[in-house]
């Protein structure tokens, strides 16, 4: 059916205002905004987001906007259900009876990931896919906008039990690792104060009819000791409740000794099921939640158990009796065995800990069949018998055969005469503590996404190889590898899948290296092979067999990709005594054997002539910015509107007197790599300013990220547009889209004051990075530039599309749009139709120098109409 007009008026003004309600800061907060504009915009009476379901097949109605008085979309979609078959395939789904819904596919990875569902009556269902494909964006940006809101409220939840376990792990620890009740007071205080910020924290103990303070963080004024009947903290004690004070000029029993205290928290500590003190916390700053509350409650009951103990402790100075409830309440292992081994006694953490029901079953084992060495705990016995405390670190089997990491506290006990007779000491498990331990060598030693060594363990273990030749006068090879066109399957495939293949790569490597050898990640697609105990024809054999594993292909995400490696080996001690020297011997020989199509190749000295060269371009650079080398081409820039010449970009270029001209890809990135690119931007804009004057229109150049990012370059910037002022305006600095997303308020902080000089801002190569609209929205720019990319796709119903959505993008944000990289007439005819303000490319013109009367450009600059 043909399109209605009045509706497809509606469509892009819909889409837009969508577009800008999810681009806010908080897009989530607007989603149902968001469905109820696009649905009276369009006619419709429901508006609904399908998501997969968590569980099965099916589909679940997420978001939902109705008009009133109509019932509910149906809350689930089984994998059988109609709608599914077009969407699946990333159809859109046109409406007809009976149900006459329009659905929207939003696809991830080539599955159908959501869907938005707007139900009409019969009267509106007149709906063409032309019409319905500009709202693909919209349905991408509220399933988008859905998802992260879920991802937030996971992580929110998630940063809350954290925390929550957090303190509860340090009120664990503390009550673990201390039979001094003091110490467990400080740290279970000092743990709570730093989980809620720096709070002002006590604890209270109650004797009597008096509260008596044991630790405070925080507090220049305090209550020693409180009777029972006064404050809040005697209120928590006296009716065994916790307390939160919201508002303390509103509770009568609110004490302020200090003043200023906004929020307050008393929670009961019972001991064996009486209050035996008050936990306390004041803020001075936030008001405390029912939640801090809650994970304060939480804190109570270990904390009773460290009060608890508190007293027996006291008591075991005093009688055996309380000496023993002590030992049977400890929660690490205590124990007391014979000089020969045998468990005399021992708590039930001990028996617990090593797998057995009950202290009868653990006596009838010597203590040195649980070490994972036997074989060490003669000599061990043996420091025991010296005397002293004697703190260790080892490994246990239990009776279950389940090994565990111990710090075992072990003293000999002598008698009144110094005769030995018997050794007691405690057991903690230590086995969480070894596995963080392991897991951070592990970081530091390995490549998390191949598990191969990284760089740090290379080091190591070359610095023993070659140690190693050097005393058996032996060869050690060092093999540098790269693979070829990985960028470009990064970028096409993307980084998931690149990913995955150097995971499938280091595996191939590793399978096809000798044991004595070490494979290492050393970052990207470089990895490197340490090769011991051969010679040149050895290590040769070795890399054959790897480049010939190599080229079979490898299936990656459902893709079929082949790759390519180039391989350069230096030789110790022919090319390097240390591994720096081989490192670079291997880089040059590697970066040779790129150049030669692949394949390896051994280090020869005469390679350095590359780095020669690299070095004579950069000295040839550094003369070319004195010696009147450098000189500007100017490329034209159409104003599609009015078929004119609207401004000029600037471009630098390199007339070397004997290699003639130097292509920008061999200088300007060596530039950027020497730190010298700040002398060539400032010769650009100083020169571009000088022949501003003779043609007396606008212009623009590229900024590179390292000068834009110095704030000492926007002060050069400022003399040289004093020493030739211009109108505002004329002035266009373009700034890639990557650079303004390091240090994003630092870029802000300079792309304002860059405008503050007069000059206007272009967002260079917009749509290759990875800023957000809620980002973009901030940015004081005045123009987005198409990346060249975008207008090659023009002929392609789906890139136009996206074209399309960028040009209405940049207009909504009030922006005017500039496509390059335009090389047909049809290119161009599209653009204009499309609405977009500027083009260049070289079929609007090829970049010529200046010249006194002007400029020659090769082509015109608007095709015949």
């Amino acid at each position: 059916m043909p399109p209605c007009p009045a509706r497809r008026d509606q469509i892009p003004i819909a889409a837009a205002e969508v577009v800008g309600l999810l681009s806010a800061l908080e897009p989530h907060s607007r989603i149902p905004q968001a469905l109820a504009r696009l649905g009276q915009a369009l006619g419709a009476g429901q508006v609904a987001l399908f998501e997969r379901a968590a569980q099965g097949e099916g589909f679940e109605a997420g978001c939902v906007w109705s008009e009133p008085g109509l019932e509910p979309p149906p809350p689930r979609l089984e994998s059988d259900h109609p709608w599914l078959e077009p969407l699946a395939q990333g159809q859109i789904l046109l409406p007809q009876a009976p149900a006459w819904v329009l659905g929207i596919p939003v696809m991830l990875e080539g599955r159908l990931w959501a869907f938005l569902a707007l139900a009409f009556g019969q009267q509106e269902a007149s709906w063409s896919e032309e019409e319905a494909t500009p709202l693909r964006l919209v349905a991408s940006l509220v399933a988008e906008a859905t998802r992260r809101q879920r991802l937030e409220q996971a992580l929110q939840q998630s940063e809350a039990r954290h925390g929550e376990l957090t303190l509860l792990s340090s009120v664990l620890r503390a009550l673990a690792t201390n039979l001094e009740p003091q110490p467990v007071f400080r740290q279970v205080v000092e743990a709570v104060s730093e989980s809620l910020g720096g709070a002002l924290t006590s604890l209270y103990l109650l004797e009597g009819r008096e509260l008596v303070l044991r630790h405070q963080v925080g507090y220049h004024q305090w209550f020693e000791r409180m009777p029972l009947e006064m404050g809040v903290i005697g209120r928590a004690a006296r009716s065994g409740e916790a307390q939160l004070v919201r508002d303390p000029s509103a509770d009568p029993d609110f004490l302020d000794p200090i003043g200023g205290v906004v929020s307050a928290m008393a929670i009961p500590v019972r001991i064996a099921g009486e209050v035996g003190g008050v936990l306390a916390v004041e803020s001075l700053s936030e008001v405390f939640s029912h939640a801090d509350l809650e994970r304060l409650q939480n804190v109570a009951a270990p904390l009773g158990l460290v009060l608890e103990r508190a007293r027996l402790f006291q008591s075991l100075r005093e009688s055996e009796t309380r000496y023993r409830s002590l030992f049977e309440g400890m929660p690490i292992g205590l124990y007391r065995t014979s000089l020969d081994g045998y468990f005399l006694d021992g708590n039930p953490a001990l028996v617990q800990m090593l797998g057995f029901e009950n202290l009868e079953e653990l006596r009838q084992h010597n203590a040195g069949s649980f070490y994972s060495a036997p074989q060490t705990r003669p000599a061990q016995l043996e420091r025991y018998l010296r005397g002293g405390v004697q703190i260790t670190e080892t490994q246990l089997v239990r009776r279950d055969g389940r090994r565990l990491w111990v710090q075992e506290v072990t003293q000999l006990i002598r008698d009144e005469e110094g005769k030995p007779l018997y050794f007691e000491g405690s057991l903690q498990d230590i086995s969480e503590r070894k596995a963080y331990q392991a897991q951070v060598e592990r970081l530091a030693y390995y490549d998390p996404l191949t598990a191969l060594p990284n760089r740090f363990l290379l080091q190591e273990r070359a610095e023993q190889a070659l140690a190693r030749a050097r005393r058996n006068q032996q060869s050690v090879i060092l093999a540098y590898l790269d693979l070829d066109r990985f960028k470009e399957i990064n970028d096409t495939l993307g980084h998931k899948v690149g990913d995955e293949l150097l995971r499938l790569v280091a595996d191939r490597i590793r399978n096809l290296s000798r044991e004595a050898d070490t494979q290492a990640r050393l970052g990207g697609d470089e990895f490197a092979l340490l090769l011991c105990d051969t010679d040149e024809h050895g290590a040769m054999q070795v890399v054959r067999r790897l480049l010939e594993a190599l080229k079979q292909p490898f299936v990656v995400g459902g893709e079929t990709v082949h790759v390519r490696a180039s391989i350069g080996l230096a030789a110790y001690p022919r090319d390097g005594e240390n591994l720096d020297a081989l490192t670079r011997a291997a880089d040059v020989a590697m970066y040779q054997a790129k150049a030669e199509g692949g394949g390896f190749r051994f280090y020869n000295p005469a390679q350095n002539r590359y780095t020669r060269q690299r070095l004579s371009t950069l000295q040839g650079l550094r003369r070319a910015l004195g010696q009147g080398e450098l000189l500007l081409h100017y490329q034209p820039v159409l104003d599609l509107k009015t078929q004119t010449l609207r401004r000029m970009e600037a471009l630098v270029r390199w007339q070397d007197p004997e290699r003639g001209m130097v292509p920008p890809n061999e200088f300007v990135p060596l530039a950027e790599e020497s730190g010298i690119i700040q002398e060539l931007d400032l010769f650009v804009l100083e020169q571009a300013l000088r022949e501003a004057h003779t043609h007396g229109l606008e212009f623009s150049l590229n900024l590179s990220a390292r000068n834009f990012h110095d704030p000492h370059f926007v002060e050069l910037a400022a003399r040289l547009l004093q020493q030739y002022p211009l109108g505002r305006g004329r002035l266009w600095l373009e700034i890639t889209e990557t650079a303004l997303m390091l240090e994003r308020e630092k870029a802000i902080y300079n792309l304002q004051a860059l405008r503050n000089l007069g000059t206007r801002i272009a967002l260079d190569d917009f749509g290759m990075g990875y800023s957000s609209l809620a980002y973009l929205k901030h940015l004081p720019v005045d123009l987005l530039k198409l990346d060249k990319q975008f207008v090659a796709g023009i002929g392609n119903p789906r890139d136009e599309a996206i074209l399309h959505s960028m040009i209405s993008l940049g207009h909504s944000l009030g922006l005017e749009v500039l496509a390059e990289g335009v090389e047909s007439p049809s290119q161009l005819a599209w653009l204009r139709a499309a609405g977009c303000d500027l083009a260049q490319g070289y079929y609007i013109g090829m970049p010529s120098p200046s010249g006194g009367g002007g400029f020659a450009f090769t082509t015109p600059l608007a095709p015949e109409p």
